[in-house]
């Protein structure tokens, strides 16, 4: 499982959308992973933490990546493979 999380987040921060300073926003649960797979997520803490953020158009679960090699391969990923991001840093 451990695995699977990792492969699942860089391959999303290989593809996902950023704003115009290259920063990716709340990376929601239902995006990134498949609903089912919640209850057995929550048993890796020490590498994700799942929040319920609101707002106007409702509530939705975010993840938040609390290891540290884990959240520098999704840096590297997002910042040598993403298109998007090359195209923010470059715009400007």
């Amino acid at each position: 499982m451990e695995n699977l999380i990792r492969e699942t987040l860089i391959k999303y921060y290989e593809t996902c959308s950023v704003d115009g300073y290259g920063q990716v926003g709340v990376i929601r649960f239902n995006e990134v992973f498949d609903k089912s797979l919640m209850d057995s997520i929550k048993d890796y803490g020490h590498l994700i933490n799942l929040s319920t953020y609101g707002g106007r158009l409702g509530t939705f679960k975010g993840v938040e990546i609390v290891d540290q090699s884990l959240r520098d391969d999704c840096r590297q990923a997002l910042r040598t493979l993403n298109p998007n991001y090359k195209r923010a840093m470059t715009s400007w």
